[in-house]
């Protein structure tokens, strides 16, 4: 439970970090360049985006204004955002993709592992990848129940997770996870110096 819900003090953080400090609205897809990790990302068309901690996009079809802080999405709002494994805390068993997946779903609703295998087109640079999903709380005050599908990925030899956001019951969900799987498709491997 403690994990959870540092894991929301970390949404949270980056949900506010991201929106004070917009990057872009894209009416065309925008592409986020991740020249740490040597691999670009486009945004959905019309989401705003930002290149959030350790230099990771985040993006989010809401208005800044919109926007409820603490990890809470305003009606009808949805988040997208993608973290490297290297950046977390560790946890035990976390030490493979599978691992990692598996460690974070228990974390989060325990019970058992619901991970299904992805198949990406290889011109993303991405070896393996892994799909959870499943309902969540914030534990905020409103305990705003919130859908989660998380990407699980292997880039370069390095793990990294893609995760949207969007709260249960939202008449948009499917094109949300059609959205999701759009972003990874967007992924291209880019020169670093």
């Amino acid at each position: 439970m403690r994990l959870r819900r540092l894991e929301y003090a970390l949404f949270g953080s980056v949900c506010f970090g991201a929106i004070v400090c917009v990057a872009q609205q894209s009416s065309a897809s925008t592409t986020f360049r991740c020249s740490r990790y040597g691999f670009s990302m486009q945004a959905p068309m019309g989401w705003n985006g930002s290149m959030g901690p350790h230099e990771l996009p985040f993006f989010f079809n809401f208005t800044p204004s919109r926007g409820l802080g603490k990890g809470l999405l305003p009606d009808s709002g949805a988040t997208i955002n993608t973290v490297a494994r290297d950046n977390l805390p560790r946890t035990p068993g976390d030490d493979s993709l599978a691992g990692w997946a598996r460690a974070r779903q228990h974390n989060a609703i325990g019970g058992p592992y619901r991970g299904k295998s992805l198949q990406l087109p290889s011109v993303t640079g991405i070896g393996r990848a892994l799909r959870v999903s499943f309902d969540t709380k914030t534990y905020s005050p409103t305990d705003q129940k919130q859908h989660k599908t998380s990407v699980y990925w292997e880039f370069n030899g390095k793990y990294f997770a893609t995760h949207l956001f969007y709260i249960v019951g939202d008449p948009s969900a499917l094109v949300y996870e059609h959205l999701l799987i759009e972003v990874l498709e967007s992924v291209r491997p880019v020169t670093t110096k």
